[in-house]
């Protein structure tokens, strides 16, 4: 598998809402969390 098929294959998974795991170096896992409020420091808004 070259790189442009890992990519590939690691996108439409994650678009899948699965997980990936590539063993002894990274774990992928989709979560769906609530939108929160953001605050630009300089600004404070």
């Amino acid at each position: 598998m070259n790189k442009s098929e890992l990519i590939d294959t690691t996108t439409n998974a994650m678009a899948g809402g699965d997980s990936m795991q590539l063993t002894g170096f990274v774990s992928f896992v989709v979560r769906n969390r609530a939108a929160r409020t953001g605050c630009n420091p300089k600004t404070e808004m």
